[in-house]
């Protein structure tokens, strides 16, 4: 991620730089039963070369308030920047339900 990147997951708000989004995932990893695969689709770059969005399809295994684990079936979009030293770092990352 990027130092100012963004991660907007679904029903809680901003997740804002680089610091709060690594918490935010440590914790989800801490997590007793959850887990996540994902895969990239297509990677479109922007002419200028310093740009780029992908879409990605995921699933989640997670824990309920209940206690019992559920499978959550996602789509998502993330945007890249290449910074000046030619790293690709995403600068935002947002995904929603997406059921098959």
């Amino acid at each position: 991620m990027a130092e100012d990147g963004v991660m907007y997951p679904p029903d809680q708000p901003p997740v804002v730089g680089r610091e709060a989004i690594t918490k935010y995932m440590a914790s989800a990893f801490a997590t007793p039963g959850f887990s996540v695969t994902w895969t990239t689709g297509e990677i479109h770059i922007a002419s200028s070369g310093d740009m780029a969005y992908s879409d990605a399809r995921s699933r989640y295994t997670v824990p309920d308030s209940a206690g019992a684990v559920r499978t959550i079936d996602a789509k998502g979009i993330a945007i890249w920047r290449r910074g000046s030293d030619g790293e690709w770092r995403c600068v935002a990352d947002i995904w929603n339900g997406a059921p098959e």
